[in-house]
């Protein structure tokens, strides 16, 4: 019995079963997301020559491929879409929890991880992140994709022997991963820029040229694939009179309403935004409802005019996404108390600041893989911090911080530490026990962010006591 916990497969199943168990009373995929409602409507028309548009097409063909393949599936073999499609969303999080991330742990610390640390793992991640897999989206996709990108390097800096056919492979995910969700298109190009340096670095000319001209195939062949799905799908319908917004549209309607109006969660009002709107004497409606866009050097004109209020308004926004705040988190809303919750990414985020301090001790480590790697992560979570912001946008970094906690050698080398103590410990020695700093560093940090964030809410004029209410 104690081989099958243990073996790989099965706790690949485990989280699998975990996560496909939980969506199956689920009557579909769609958890009130208008965005789920319109990807289905896309899916369904794909290949027929009477095609649904919706604004959703801006987002590109990858958006669509998985949910087409589920949709061909159930039509061959004459099953459920719903069901294929929770099938997939169960490989997804069964690939992040137990295969992609586990990866990129041991690569980051060096550390054999434990199998109870694997399961601690999945079922954490499970409990605070299952609200991300209850409706069709890019968002889970994008987490796993950056996580096969990152781990393909992986492999290329461990083995630089590798077959050759995976370099076209890497080219291939990441030139996918540029198309997809566009706060992970600079996590993206980021790898693609070490791809380069690495193979620069350590092949001679002629293999370099090889070697670039397979990874730069194969990410020209999938840009190139979704570049050819705008052309002949998305224009035309566009030309046709359909409302498909493209991205330029996008990056201006986020530089006007979403830094100046939107804030994180809804409930909250705006009010440093509110400001900025009355000083420059701007017109709300006109900038709510997109009848007023500013370019980028005019949004960059006003962050240099008011760069204390634009950046608390995007820490602040960094913060709530962090802490999986509940107001945007509707599961979680009904399994734990909010006190709880925060403090459980507090904790998280305190014991990854700890161990990033301990591993990075010279500046050279600042620009190393293992922290191209973190950065990867944490501008996934930082670049719809100056935008829109939803919860679901942090599912990448929250997954990372989780990891962290759950996989790294800190709970093996607590709990040990903890042993000695309690079999060391006498109580007439008390007096002069040894004050561990660490511990009280943490105490601080954990009263500090839970100041910040009931000043939040506090200063926005929201109730209070609903976030921590204990009973």
């Amino acid at each position: 019995m104690k081989k099958i916990f243990f073996n790989k497969y099965f706790i690949f199943i485990f989280s699998f079963l975990l996560m496909f168990f939980y969506l199956m009373p689920l009557p579909d995929l769609f958890y009130g997301s208008g965005d789920a409602h319109e990807t289905w409507g896309v899916i369904k028309t794909f290949f027929s020559s009477d095609k649904y548009t919706s604004y959703v097409m801006y987002k590109g063909l990858y958006a669509f491929v998985p949910g087409v393949i589920c949709y061909q599936l159930s039509n061959i073999l004459n099953i459920s879409f719903v069901l294929i499609m929770k099938v997939f969303h169960s490989l997804g999080f069964a690939y992040i929890a137990s295969v992609g991330i586990p990866y990129i742990i041991r690569y980051l610390f060096k550390y054999d991880i434990k199998v109870w640390q694997k399961y601690l793992f999945i079922v954490m991640l499970f409990i605070l992140e299952n609200s991300l897999f209850v409706f069709i989206s890019v968002d889970f996709m994008s987490v796993a994709l950056l996580v096969m990108c990152i781990n393909s390097l992986i492999k290329i800096t461990n083995n630089l022997n590798i077959n050759k056919a995976y370099y076209l492979y890497s080219g291939f995910i990441i030139g996918i991963c540029t198309c997809l969700s566009g706060q992970f298109l600079l996590s993206a190009l980021i790898l693609a820029i070490y791809f380069v340096y690495l193979i620069v670095k350590r092949f001679d000319r002629k293999k370099i040229v090889l070697i670039l001209v397979l990874f730069f195939t194969g990410f020209i062949f999938a840009t190139g694939l979704n570049k050819v799905y705008v052309k002949t799908v998305v224009e035309p319908a566009r030309n046709n009179g359909a409302w498909i917004p493209d991205g330029s549209f996008w990056l201006k309607f986020n530089f006007t309403s979403s830094m100046l109006i939107t804030n994180y969660p809804m409930e909250l009002k705006d009010n440093l935004g509110g400001t900025i709107i009355l000083n420059e004497k701007l017109n709300v409606n006109d900038i709510s409802s997109g009848a007023v866009l500013y370019d980028t050097p005019d949004m960059i004109k006003m962050v240099l005019r008011y760069p204390v209020i634009f950046f608390v308004r995007w820490s602040e926004r960094f913060l709530l996404g962090i802490l999986n705040d509940r107001y945007n988190s509707y599961p979680i809303g009904t399994i734990f108390k909010p006190i709880m919750q925060t403090f459980i990414m507090v904790t998280l985020l305190f014991v990854s600041l700890l161990l990033a301090k301990r591993n990075t001790k010279k500046v050279k480590d600042l620009l190393s893989f293992k922290n191209i790697i973190i950065l990867c992560f944490i501008f996934s979570a930082l670049v719809p911090c100056v935008f829109h912001v939803e919860n679901r946008y942090f599912f990448g970094f929250r997954t990372f911080i989780i990891a962290i906690f759950c996989l790294s050698d800190f709970l093996p080398n607590l709990i040990k530490k903890l042993e000695n103590d309690i079999k060391n410990f006498k109580f007439k020695n008390l007096v002069n026990y040894k004050l561990n700093h660490t511990f009280v560093e943490y105490i601080i940090f954990v009263i500090v962010v839970c100041m910040l964030y009931i000043a939040i809410y506090q200063s926005a004029g929201a109730n209070i006591s609903m976030p921590y209410e204990i009973f």
